[in-house]
């Protein structure tokens, strides 16, 4: 589909999938970055990519190619809780009108404007109207219970973290969030790079990756998914708080009865 004299707009969406491995191991890094080699020596192309943070983090973490080419040089992140309302309820309606959910359904997302709602809730997240809005997962959902269904997963998002949390994440990160997390969404970098150690010592976290696991490389791979890096001008100090309040509720509601967990994390 290149044509050389044409103006072109290329879109990979999702192009590291939710296997980054996966893609690696098939050479798919090499194909991209050759492709943007070439693109970038075309002033008449544009290519854009979607991914992920969390997955493209660790792609380039375990890509050379994406490493020595800086993949991540022209990263443009978007962030939710800078999206405007408009763009919000553009999310919402679109997915709605994609979603095959009969009229019964869509009409109580309509009453009392129960949208505006959805759309000013704290958790929204793109992945969140995908899902509750999701023809497929409402089979033992009537339409009168589908409000309710709705609200439930806007509270407590725990099957939007449930597969990125437990699974595409490793258990150094798993516990770096959590500390922040049980720390009141706000802990000092010391603080966190000391307690870190001290619960990857406590459990024996084994690493079977070839890749780094020092506190800094963890905090890395967390950066813009799950948490944010504040620096506070007058100290100096360095403060990690959550980038999704979302995973807060989740976290707490997957540990809370874990006994042993909790004494890991207080200690």
């Amino acid at each position: 589909v290149y044509e050389k004299e044409r103006k072109q707009f290329f879109y990979y969406d999702d192009f590291l999938w939710s296997n980054y491995f996966e893609a690696i191991e098939n050479n798919k890094d090499s194909q991209i970055v050759r492709f943007i080699d070439r693109i970038s020596q075309d002033k008449n192309k544009v290519f854009i990519l979607t991914s992920r943070t969390n997955i493209l983090k660790q792609g380039i973490l375990c890509s050379d190619k994406f490493m020595i080419n800086k993949i991540d040089k022209n990263e443009f992140l978007l962030e939710i809780w800078k999206f405007r309302n408009i763009d919000k309820a553009h999310i919402l309606y679109n997915h709605m009108w994609h979603s095959h959910l009969s009229e019964d359904y869509i009409e109580e997302l309509y009453k009392d404007k129960r949208y505006m709602q959805i759309i000013l809730h704290k958790n929204f997240n793109p992945r969140i109207i995908s899902f509750i809005t999701d023809n497929d997962r409402l089979i033992n959902t009537s339409s009168e219970e589908y409000w309710k269904f709705v609200k439930d997963k806007l509270d407590n998002p725990s099957d939007i973290w449930e597969h990125t949390f437990s699974r595409q994440s490793d258990e150094f990160i798993r516990n770096l969030v959590s500390l922040i997390v049980f720390n009141w969404w706000n802990c000092e970098g010391n603080l966190l790079k000391n307690a870190f150690r001290k619960i990857i010592e406590i459990e024996k976290v084994p690493n079977f990756t070839n890749t780094s696991k020092r506190f800094d490389d963890i905090v890395k791979l967390s950066i813009k998914y799950y948490i944010n890096r504040n620096v506070y001008k007058n100290s100096k100090k360095i403060y990690y708080t959550l980038f999704n309040p979302s995973i807060s509720d989740f976290i707490i509601n997957k540990y809370n009865k874990d006994q042993e967990k909790l004494i890991n994390i207080y200690q």
